[in-house]
């Protein structure tokens, strides 16, 4: 077969070396192998660029000893599975050979350890569209000093640990261990054979002789059964900034052993426990200890690896890090949430991690581009420039190990996608249970006159967040809110509750997330528009408007109470907007609007204006008011079911604006965006949205590559500076329009529901951009 495929585009010379043939192949100019040698025995082909590895093959099976009758590559082989893609077959001891050639001189010692990981493995190669992985079995000669063989006898451990490293982390390296007082005897007995034993015997002798501890002995009685060390992409530089997680049986007993390890050194050099106490203060509720090692024990060792500079106790964890601020970036990773699991990268890499491992190693390779320079020799370096894109669509590999009798269950998965997610750049990220449904309202602590955030998740609860990201509270409704959140004074004591309807009830709650007394208030008839909060004379005599299933509009005081005194009756089809308030001199004007008509009533439901003619607004538009100042005639404006501009006149009449033909779900609104004085009509209809003057002239327009599903925002930053927001949530991305029609700089962002811009305390010249994000997230955005 070989020949017929090559006999006409190469020459080929055959010669006999050990009763064998050779093929010498050389191809013309094109000829995509170049150079290179096969020959065909005993069922295999060996095919090499070079001859002399060819002839060095056929000695080889040829000999009464080869390869083969090895007994840790006969224990492997028997493991081979049958009917797939190829069976790989690894001597750990010669591994490094591997990758020599692709490294700079400099940095072979980085290789040393595969050599010493274990002796032979099988791999079974499956290759897929989007990933490749390799599994099989491995065995760890009992008599060599091996890494795997420090696990010989220990059951597989579930992994859990992973759900406290941060989102960002560039690789880890797991340890389950079932029994620690095992593993510590043969860990010390692998690294005894390394020749490695007496520096850390040294180490602990210094240790115990200066303060009385051993912080070896210690770390083990702590253990529960997992350890990890892992990076952080844009933190960790070098081995020597990387972290250590330790999963400890005991929170309480984790910290009298590592405050013991402090105290014997400060009655050592008589310094005060504040000199290596720093207070990582999260916001104003939340505090948490840091604590700088002083002396980092057996540093320069094979055990230093087990401490670095800083520490803390977080929960059940100890952890150990290169600075306070790193220790402080893990845990309010961990406040918020956002952690490795909750992450893009591993919802693309979940399906190839076992639950249950010995070891387990996982790294992103487009995360160690950065320090290629420092280990790829030129060719390899210049190689890999090409390759960039390929490895930013590769999300992660995962390696894991699990011992099964005296072999070892290895097996390497690697991802791949097409789609390439760029990280979102954000202050902050916090995790919701599910995704953001409602635009996330800022609201004011009463206590400290800082903002927070109300938001609400596809899963019903309601979350109070603070200005660092920390949910203060959940609290589960009986369903999606209508609308947004008001804040009232329930008490007129300058304490502020939270005010919001469902379909079936209206719920005040507290700022600790209790319910006001009498809440929730369960409505006569679900309700089909969101609660409208009236506060005529601006003095907390609330009133509460809600349109019903029934074509009801019924009115309540803050209280719960029905209002007695309103008396309008129903309305001739369901109203599913928001009922307006306007006043218009001394008059007051309670606005509904249904799929039939408009209507004008007073405080009381008494019809103030009937229209003279019959006209349909668009349900989903609010009416705005213009006081028309140029002809002295107060008017509301609107759209029709078409898209026409109508205006509506004190004395019922109706008139066109202008004529337009839209979707019946356009959305319409109203703002002076060029500063002229005179409003122009904002418009939104599928993937557009158009600004408009009121003689009919184009000011600009914008199209986004999906659809714009939310209602536009206005944002006044100063005077004269108004910016448009619009959410694609197809696509995940909103929009920030600037009053000239230009993208503002910087997006679009990531982001799917209406978004809200202010300030947070601490943010200086910058405003804060909130917005529910894909992934369950919550983003905070910094913007100028």
């Amino acid at each position: 077969l070989m020949l017929s495929l090559l006999e006409k585009r190469a020459m080929i010379n055959e010669r006999k070396y050990e009763t064998e043939v050779v093929y010498d192949v050389s191809g013309g100019p094109g000829f995509v192998p170049g150079k290179f040698s096969f020959a065909c025995l005993d069922g295999l082909c060996l095919i090499s660029s070079s001859s002399m590895l060819v002839e060095e093959s056929i000695r080889t099976i040829h000999a009464e000893t080869n390869l083969a009758s090895l007994a840790g590559l006969q224990k492997v082989r028997e493991t081979e599975g049958k009917y797939v893609h190829a069976n790989v077959y690894l001597n750990y001891n010669r591994l490094p050979d591997l990758f020599y050639p692709f490294l700079k001189e400099s940095a072979w010692n980085l290789l040393d350890g595969l050599s010493l990981l274990s002796s032979w493995g099988e791999l079974d190669l499956d290759i897929k569209q989007e990933s490749m992985t390799l599994n099989g079995m491995t065995y760890a000669n009992p008599d060599l000093p091996l890494f795997l063989g420090a696990f010989r006898d220990q059951s597989p451990v579930k992994m859990e640990l992973h759900e406290m490293l941060p989102s960002g982390t560039s690789y880890f390296l797991h340890l389950g261990i079932g029994d620690r007082v095992k593993f510590k005897q043969e860990a010390i007995s692998y690294l005894d054979g390394l020749g490695k034993g007496p520096e850390i015997e040294e180490e602990t002798e210094r240790i115990s002789t200066l303060y009385g501890i051993d912080p070896l002995d210690d770390l083990a009685r702590i253990l529960a059964d997992e350890m990890a060390w892992f990076a952080i992409e844009g933190v960790t530089k070098d081995a020597s900034e990387e972290f250590l997680v330790i999963e400890t049986r005991s929170r309480s007993e984790t910290a009298e052993v590592v405050m013991r390890w402090l105290e014997t050194y400060l009655q050592v050099h008589a310094f005060d426990i504040r000199s290596l106490r720093n207070v990582y203060q999260l916001d104003n509720q939340t505090s948490f200890n840091i604590y700088s090692l002083p002396d980092q024990f057996f540093k320069g060792t094979a055990a230093g690896r087990l401490f670095n500079k800083y520490f803390t106790v977080y929960e059940n964890y100890l952890i150990f890090g290169p600075s306070v601020d790193a220790l402080s970036r893990v845990i309010y990773q961990n406040v918020l949430q956002k952690t490795f699991i909750n992450s893009p990268v591993f919802k693309e890499i979940s399906a190839h991690l076992s639950n249950r491992s010995n070891v387990t190693l996982f790294f992103r390779p487009y995360a160690f581009m950065d320090y290629r320079k420092e280990l790829l020799n030129e060719k390899m370096l210049a190689y890999l420039e090409k390759m960039e894109l390929f490895f930013r669509r590769i999300p992660g590999v995962v390696v894991q190990y699990s011992t099964e009798g005296d072999l070892i269950y290895q097996s390497i998965s690697c991802k791949y996608t097409l789609q390439i997610k760029d990280k979102a750049l954000t202050v902050w990220e916090s995790l919701m249970d599910t995704a953001v449904l409602i635009k996330p309202a800022l609201v004011v602590n009463h206590n400290t006159s800082e903002k927070e955030i109300f938001v609400q998740d596809m899963a019903n609860k309601v979350y109070l967040i603070n200005s660092t990201g920390r949910v203060l509270w959940k609290q589960a409704v009986d369903g999606p809110i209508l609308g947004g959140v008001h804040q009232v004074d329930f008490y007129k004591n300058g304490k502020l509750q939270y005010l919001f309807n469902t379909a079936k009830k209206i719920h005040l709650l507290d700022r600790n997330g209790n319910y006001v007394e009498r809440y929730p208030i369960s409505l006569r008839s679900d309700a089909t528009n969101p609660l409208a909060l009236f506060d005529y004379d601006k003095s907390r005599n609330y009133r509460l408007f809600v349109a019903t299933e029934d074509r009801k509009i019924y009115l309540y005081d803050i209280e719960g109470n029905m209002i007695t005194g309103w008396k309008f009756g129903k309305t001739e089809s369901m109203v599913s907007s928001e009922i307006q308030h306007f006043r218009v001199g001394d008059k007051d004007y309670i606005v509904a609007v249904d799929q039939n008509r408009t209507y004008f009533l007073d405080r009381r439901g008494k019809e103030r204006i009937r229209l003279k003619e019959r006209v349909v607004l668009s349900p989903q538009n609010p009416l705005i008011l213009d006081m028309n100042i140029r002809e002295e005639r107060p008017r509301w404006i609107s759209t029709d079911t078409s898209g026409s501009v109508r205006a509506i006149y004190l004395n019922g009449s109706v008139s066109s604006l202008l004529s337009r033909e839209m979707s019946p779900n356009h959305l319409f609104s109203m703002e002076d965006m060029n500063r002229d004085g005179i409003p122009e009509y904002i418009f939104v209809d599928g993937d557009e949205l158009e600004v408009v003057k009121q003689d009919g002239k184009r000011l600009f327009s914008y199209k986004v590559k999906g659809r714009i599903s939310e209602r536009p925002d206005i944002y006044k930053f100063s005077a004269s500076d108004i910016k448009i927001g619009i959410t694609d949530r197809s696509r995940n991305r909103i929009y920030l329009i600037n009053s000239d029609g230009s993208l503002y700089e910087g997006f679009p962002l990531k982001g799917s529901t209406r978004f809200s811009i202010g300030y947070f305390k601490g943010s200086e010249s910058r405003f804060n951009l909130i917005v529910g994000s894909e992934n369950n997230f919550l983003y905070n955005y910094s913007i100028e």
